[in-house]
């Protein structure tokens, strides 16, 4: 039975994997192309490194072996590289990462007056943020993917061929120049001005979309929804960020979510707290009560006449005193009422205390995100400016421990 489970439990691994695959083609492509060129160069680079190990003594035909390895992974990887460079070129085109590019750099430039127009567009490409975040995640993992080939390259190619004297020569290229490594700075600089984009995209829905959210039920105690959401939009960039192994990247995104908690950002979290975005709690209103319904009675004249009596009654019960009409602000708005409906007053000043303290509590939240965050960034790149730590590594930093909401940790009022 437990052998049954431990298939079933294969299956649905293996049908996870294909549905991913499926859903990023290029990737796939592009990890068999370097993973099949990875275990073709790794042995002839260690019989390469075994035979010039003893240069000093061997003969002419442990020379020539040694000059054939090293032609033959120079070659693998020239076409390994060839191919992995149209496969991203493929991607480029096939996902519009030029037609996005350009709508993010429009966008932080603000030349974007013809936004509404362009919203309108059924089959423009450049408004659907979740095709958006598809394609971001499969380009993080091509950079992922290249990042570490070339890392593998570095460590192989730039060895010294070996003459017939036995002497060595100068290297034969250099990994940083090579077709594959400009093209991860190309596919680096698209990932890191597109992920910038949602990023502030996802903030700006999360801005339209902020109320009072409470977090301690039966307390009465609100944060405003933007700092929670935007505390996982800045936490979903970094960690997607360093899943790219680049360096330019984690500070691109890390910058921008640097702007989005600052207290002088043009636009941020605490600049929407002061404004009062998300923070006005609506008040509570009784609602009228229903009226018994009552069952026909058979009585004749009698009964009907009592009966009229007391729906005249109920109807006098639930009327209520008028009252003055308001003054057209919004405090009288909420005080107002107009009388009638069953519904109670509601006080004003109680709802004026209710968001100032939601707004508190906002700051408060805000102010421990900030932390849990620069906790993120410590905990993937190490403390004292060791942001070559997870390149160093060879980890993506993504398995790291996630920290805990900061709606979370705030206090009640």
């Amino acid at each position: 039975m437990d052998e049954d489970d431990d298939d079933d439990l294969d299956d649905d691994e293996t049908s996870a994997e294909d549905r991913r695959w499926k859903r990023q083609p290029h990737a796939h492509a592009l990890t068999v192309i370097l993973g099949e060129a990875s275990s073709l160069i790794h042995p002839l680079a260690m019989w390469r490194d075994g035979i010039r190990g003893a240069a000093p003594v061997m003969d002419p035909v442990g020379v020539d072996i040694a000059n054939m390895c090293e032609r033959t992974v120079e070659k693998l990887d020239a076409e390994a590289q060839t191919l992995a460079t149209t496969v991203g070129e493929w991607f480029v085109e096939d996902r519009d990462v030029m037609e996005w590019n350009a709508t993010a750099v429009a966008e932080a430039a603000g030349r974007m007056q013809q936004r509404g127009r362009a919203e309108q567009q059924p089959n423009n490409p450049q408004r659907d943020l979740s095709v958006l975040d598809a394609t971001l995640e499969e380009m993080s993992f091509l950079c992922q993917v290249i990042s570490r080939y070339c890392t593998f390259s570095s460590g192989v190619l730039p060895r010294p061929s070996i003459g017939t004297n036995g002497a060595a020569s100068a290297p034969s290229s250099d990994p940083n120049q090579s077709k594959m490594y400009v093209h991860l700075q190309e596919q680096s600089l698209h990932y890191s001005a597109l992920e910038t984009h949602l990023a502030r995209l996802n903030f700006r829905n999360a801005l339209n979309l902020a109320a009072p959210v409470e977090i301690v039920l039966g307390r009465g105690v609100r944060v405003p929804s933007v700092v929670e959401d935007s505390y996982y939009v800045g936490q979903r960039a970094i960690e997607r960020a360093s899943s790219t192994l680049s360096d330019r990247a984690v500070w691109t995104l890390g910058h921008w979510v640097c702007e989005l908690w600052s207290l002088n950002g043009p636009e941020g979290v605490y600049g929407a707290l002061m404004e009062g975005r998300g923070c006005l709690v609506e008040p509570k209103r009784e609602e009228p009560k229903k009226k018994k319904t009552k069952k026909k009675k058979k009585g004749g004249f009698a009964a009907a006449f009592l009966d009229a009596l007391d729906d005249n009654g109920d109807d006098d019960d639930d009327a209520s005193p008028g009252s003055a009409p308001s003054s057209g602000n919004f405090l009288g708005g909420l005080g107002g009422g107009g009388g009638g409906g069953g519904q109670s007053a509601v006080d004003p000043i109680q709802v004026h205390i209710d968001s100032q303290l939601c707004a508190l509590n906002g700051m408060h939240s805000a102010s421990a995100a900030c932390l849990a965050l620069s906790n993120l960034l410590g905990s993937l790149y190490g403390e004292g400016g060791d942001e070559g730590g997870a390149q160093a590594n060879g980890t993506n930093g993504v398995s790291g421990p996630r920290n805990s909401p900061p709606a979370s940790s705030s206090s009640s009022s």
